[in-house]
């Protein structure tokens, strides 16, 4: 996925529901106006009304983000309908502050929840419904799919351990390792037969990334030398060429030859 797509899906899950919470904003305002007027039932009330409507911009925000998830992936189940239950929530809310609290026509009442409904629904789509699971992929569905969060997992961690290191080459070798991470879970994703091999790979690899950052923290906390910080970019430069001539075997199937070499990368990193 590009960089603009990634962005624009960012952008979607942080500003999805907003319509949502600023509707809240005059609701917030009548309730306050309870308050201050000693309408404590109408304060009550309202109060309700409003932790509906914000049930329901909380979940819709929930179903946004993973819709997106689940659009980004190739491999996914479906996730739970957050968006069409925020719909139901935002409709009982509506219907509730106009029928209940504002004393308004029934059938009036009705008209305008159903069409927060139905508005809700259409603006933000329904939710994904059918699972993104190959029909043979060699292992238990579950187990594939917690494989592949795990992974995902184990590069936000780099990712996140790139934003606390100081020195702008090490950071950069640091995200391009896990750009290359990245690169082999969708591998995994198009190929999920290979996904036992890999995983051990990913982890092995990321694991060693994990333990050259981390060991720049440490030192950098007390002073790091021009000579140490150069041998922690050898070392993660070895790791990416490593990292290359490997990716490249898993894709070409050779079994032995990557076992083996997992085996010898494991004992090098022992060093670090």
């Amino acid at each position: 996925m590009k960089k603009s797509e990634k962005l624009g899906n960012m952008i979607r899950a942080k500003t999805g529901a907003l319509f949502i919470y600023v509707m809240l904003l005059p609701l917030f305002i009548s309730v306050i106006y309870s308050l201050f007027a000693a309408e404590y039932l109408k304060f009550v009330m309202k109060l309700g009304g409003f932790a509906l409507l914000f049930l329901a911009a909380s979940l819709a925000s929930r179903g946004i983000r993973e819709s997106i998830v689940y659009e980004e992936a190739k491999i996914a189940k479906a996730p739970f309908p957050y968006k069409g239950v925020a719909a139901f929530v935002l409709a009982g809310g509506i219907f509730y502050l106009g029928y209940i609290v504002g004393h308004k026509n029934l059938f009036e009442s009705i008209f305008v929840s159903i069409l927060a409904l139905v508005g809700m629904l259409v603006y933000y789509g329904v939710d994904p419904r059918r699972d993104k699971v190959p029909a043979q992929t060699g292992m238990d569905t579950d187990i594939l799919l917690e494989t592949l969060k795990e992974a995902r997992g184990k590069v936000e961690s780099l990712e996140k351990h790139a934003g606390a290191i100081s020195d702008p080459v090490l950071r950069r070798e640091v995200e391009k390792s896990a750009l290359k991470a990245g690169d082999i879970i969708g591998y995994i994703e198009s190929d999920p037969s290979i996904v036992r091999r890999a995983r051990r790979f990913l982890v092995v690899y990321v694991d060693g990334v994990e333990s050259v950052v981390e060991k720049y923290i440490s030192i950098e906390k007390s002073g790091i030398g021009e000579d140490t910080k150069m041998n922690l970019r050898n070392m993660l430069e070895e790791l990416q060429k490593r990292f290359d001539a490997e990716a490249q075997r898993l894709r070409a199937d050779e079994h032995f030859e990557l076992e083996v070499e997992i085996e010898a990368l494991k004992e090098e990193l022992k060093n670090i």
